[in-house]
């Protein structure tokens, strides 16, 4: 019998590799062509229009009003809105806007096969405008929001675009690199412009709506893209270095729609709605929400800062973004689950001795029968179905991806919420195709599923970090392990003008196969399922020749108590490892209300009895997961302001910049390790 289950099964293996495929797959990797469905972008497009024309397509939320308020925990200012009802484009009308701004960028002389840049935040005519170039064979350079200038200009300047389609807002940091960018001629904002913005001479503005106005009135025509040609030159996010430009063409991401399609739940077409607040330029958020709308679904669009009735932005007594949609799907990152996490346990945690045993008793029971496929009616109607309400109280399924989402955070979920949170695996590489949980299994908790249809799967075998392909033999461990690569119809083409980058990690084997080295280590369970368990990057060697998985430290320990965000640092010159954490300011107002400390919020976050009291919950996480002495922060320093996007220290998805962190903290650790 080959090795495998329902999930996946071995396929071929040699000396130092296996192969697995999706079970559905075992003969042939699905294609385009072999599921018969259009192989380009444009061509999609066109059917789900044609098929959905009167339907909901894309939703947008108006602001009603906006104040500024000092946060009672840290005395800072903050601005809090209230928004209205979702406002609803159908998909005619999404449409009409669509080839309208194709014809109005041929218009302004973009030409089929040029490269676009988009640097713009999620929102409905983020997706107008991607779904235009796609029609027109328009390549897009998807640049995130919250890159810093120097990426912002490299991004420009590589692509060579002469346009560049943003909003209002974003302008001014353009203007700012704009004369450093010689091939930049055209600037397209949505939105209100700035008073006091001025773009150097030879740089022409364009508002969003008149490029439509343009269009419609164009006498113009465009032929459609091939399925070979470029789609989007999707830049990644750049935790180390500057960004790599990734080539996508539209078979790869047509293919990648194939693979959601088999492997997730059916749309119910003017029923399913989908919550959009993840960056577009992130390929996990561009490829659900073109899979999603091609299948009939709704997308109504948020903000991270606005999702939730307690959301930063969100004015108290009105309604966040998923109150008031309320989404049928929603994918999100371990980062925003982490903290819909929190903010539960804390409710529980402020409450009387009588609601935290009732609490605990009901999730005990909950958790005791889903796994036996049970369900828990009366403890639900008791405890459960006001948490529900958090997420609009009409979820079916919630998908995880971008980097891991640890075991017990996702258990929480699905005991709490009564839903699926199914976690799956993917790079920009592979067009965030790779592999993803089946919402039917009741043991993935911790792992991300099976490979999808459109992916051959290969572990191989990492001397140096010793995961070896034959550790299924061993009985210790008894599953293969090494480094994931990945191969097919989903994996891009390479980066762009970086062809030394490309050759060393889009390498083919001895058949011409072309496999992505995606530099995680994976090893495969029975059922066929894949569990990251390493990666090379973050594997550092202690003193005493103990590895630190820095990346699976971090993700076991940001449920503890106290803890927004972390980053653990080792070197091999010492034998224990830090941390650098960011916290949740009620929580750790109320700890000092409770001790007597009464200090402002800067020097409150240095306070001796507040940095120990974030390391014993720290440390108490740590032995609750199990993790090693040496695995374990010995010190912490606490950062009195929140990581966002803007800082250069998290990406626009919220995964650390790594090496950012590390310079900007330069000091302190220096410091915790003396």
């Amino acid at each position: 019998m080959p090795y495998g289950g329902q999930y996946g099964v071995a396929t071929n293996e040699g000396p130092g590799w296996m192969q697995f495929r999706n079970v559905k797959a075992k003969e042939d990797l699905f294609t385009p062509e072999s599921q018969k469905v259009p192989a380009t972008m444009a061509a999609a497009w066109t059917a789900c229009a044609a098929k959905f024309g009167k339907q909901r397509c894309l939703g947008t939320r108006q602001l009603v009003s906006s104040e500024t308020i000092k946060d009672p925990n840290t005395g800072k200012e903050l601005l809090k809105c209230t928004y209205g009802a979702y406002r609803w484009m159908t998909y005619n009308r999404t449409n009409e806007r669509i080839l309208a701004f194709a014809k109005g960028l041929i218009s302004m002389g973009v030409k089929p096969k040029e490269n676009v840049c988009i640097f713009m935040n999620t929102m409905a005519d983020w997706q107008v405008a991607s779904q235009a170039c796609f029609q027109a064979g328009i390549v897009l350079g998807t640049i995130y929001a919250t890159l810093g200038d120097e990426a912002l200009a490299y991004g420009f300047n590589q692509t060579e675009s002469s346009t560049v389609i943003t909003e209002g807002a974003l302008l001014p940091a353009i203007a700012k690199i704009a004369k450093d960018c010689p091939h930049l001629k055209s600037i397209i904002y949505n939105g209100e412009k700035p008073k006091d913005v001025a773009v150097p001479e030879g740089v022409t503005l364009y508002a969003y709506e008149d490029v439509i106005k343009t269009g419609k009135a164009a006498d113009v025509s465009y032929s459609e893209p091939k399925p070979e040609d470029v789609a989007v030159i999707m830049y990644t996010s750049g935790s180390t270095g500057l960004p790599k430009g990734v080539m996508l063409t539209h078979h790869n991401m047509t293919s990648a729609c194939i693979g959601f399609k088999e492997a997730l739940p059916t749309i119910v077409p003017g029923e399913d709605c989908f919550m959009g607040f993840l960056p577009l330029a992130h390929i996990f958020a561009l490829c659900s929400e073109n899979f999603l709308l091609n299948n009939g679904c709704m997308i109504g669009y948020g903000g991270a800062l606005t999702l939730t009735d307690n959301s930063p932005k969100i004015k108290a007594g009105t309604k966040g973004d998923i109150s008031e949609l309320r989404p049928t799907y929603l994918a999100a990152v371990p980062t925003i689950m982490d903290r819909i996490r929190q903010a539960v346990t804390g409710k529980v945690a402020a409450g009387s001795p009588l609601v935290q045993k009732l609490f605990h008793k009901a999730f005990e029971s909950k958790k005791a029968a889903m796994k036996k496929g049970k369900g828990t009616p009366i403890w639900d109607a008791i405890v459960f179905n006001k948490i529900k309400s958090v997420l609009g109280g009409r979820i079916k399924e919630v998908f995880s991806g971008g980097a891991p989402l640890a075991a017990d955070s996702q258990l929480f979920m699905n005991v709490v919420f009564g839903v699926p949170v199914c976690q799956g695996y993917g790079l920009t590489e592979t067009c965030s195709s790779a592999t993803i949980a089946h919402h039917t299994d009741r043991d993935s908790f911790g792992k991300v599923g099976g490979p999808l249809v459109v992916v051959d799967l290969k572990l191989k075998d990492w001397e140096e970090g010793n995961y070896k392909v034959t550790d299924k033999d061993d009985k210790a461990i008894g599953m293969p392990r090494g480094e994931v690569l990945l191969g097919g119809p989903c994996i891009a083409s390479g980066y762009y003008k970086m062809p030394e980058k490309t050759a060393e990690e889009f390498i083919a084997d001895e058949s011409g196969k072309v496999w992505f080295h995606t530099g995680d280590i994976g090893q495969v369970h029975k059922s066929g399922t894949l569990q990251i368990i390493d990666r090379k990057k973050d594997l550092v060697k202690l003193q005493q020749g103990e590895y630190v998985s820095l990346g699976k430290v971090e993700s076991m320990l940001k449920a503890a108590n106290y803890i927004d965000n972390m980053m653990v640092y080792a070197d091999p010159f010492h034998s224990y490892c830090v941390a650098i954490v960011t916290v949740l300011a009620p929580a750790v107002a109320a700890f000092a209300e409770k001790n007597g400390i009464q200090k402002e919020w800067a020097d409150l976050v240095k306070d001796p009895k507040i940095v120990a009291e974030v390391l014993a919950s720290l440390q108490k996480e740590a032995k609750s997961s199990k993790l090693a002495k040496f695995e374990t922060p010995q010190k912490i320093f606490i950062e009195a302001d929140p990581w966002l996007p803007e800082s250069g220290l998290v990406t626009a998805s919220l995964k650390l910049q790594r090496n950012n962190l590390k310079k900007h903290y330069e000091a302190e650790i220096s410091k915790l390790l003396e």
